[in-house]
């Protein structure tokens, strides 16, 4: 059961305001800013003792974000996201983990630890501080951590900096591997990516 409600969850990417042809997503020729990977929203399941929750939040989730910009052949987001032009400004998702509370660890998995709601996701991005970005940016907003199963869950989204609005967003899953906190939590990205890679080339979003 447990798996199947996996598939139809997502089976189902979030269209705001019922876009299908999105230029944001879709142009390889409109550049995007990387701003990271954002665990605020983001729960564990699994033994709490083995995550650390503490150390995750004041060390691993950092580091986590700088493995996906200095390992950039591994995590190549100019062939995953089919951009010609991709910045990287991962402080915005920085801030947002450092601001929020010790990720909630549970032991046993649920259905309502999966999803986010475009609401969710909408306040989430409301509070990000851009700065002086502009344009359109893209953030992998992590939903589930989930030991049991090796498996991540989160939200790629797609926002318009200017407006501080979600242009698009999916929810994607990834296989957890590797060794020490930081490796085994980011490696699930290279499975969204190609994921969302595929959504993007077949024009399936």
């Amino acid at each position: 059961m447990k798996k199947l409600i996996f598939l139809f969850l997502l089976a189902s990417p979030i269209l705001i305001f019922g876009q299908k042809n999105i230029p944001e997503v879709t142009d390889e020729d409109i550049p995007v800013i990387w701003l990271g990977i954002d665990y605020s929203q983001a729960v564990y399941i699994g033994d709490r003792n083995k995550f650390m929750p503490q150390k995750f939040h004041d060390i691993y989730a950092e580091k986590s974000n700088f493995l996906i910009e200095n390992e950039d052949t591994k995590y190549d987001l100019h062939k995953f996201l089919v951009k010609n032009t991709v910045q990287y400004n991962i402080s915005v998702a920085n801030a947002s983990n450092q601001a929020a509370p010790v990720i909630l660890c549970y032991p046993e998995y649920e259905e309502q630890y999966t999803v986010l709601s475009d609401e969710g996701i909408q306040n989430t991005i409301s509070k990000y501080d851009f700065g002086e970005l502009k344009g359109v940016g893209v953030v992998l907003i992590m939903r589930t951590l989930d030991k049991s199963i090796s498996q991540a869950t989160a939200y790629l989204t797609y926002i318009n900096i200017d407006t501080k609005t979600v242009i698009y967003s999916t929810q994607l899953e990834g296989r957890a591997t590797g060794f020490g906190l930081a490796v085994f939590w980011t490696n699930p990205v290279i499975g969204m990516l190609k994921t969302m890679n595929k959504k993007i080339i077949k024009g399936r979003l």
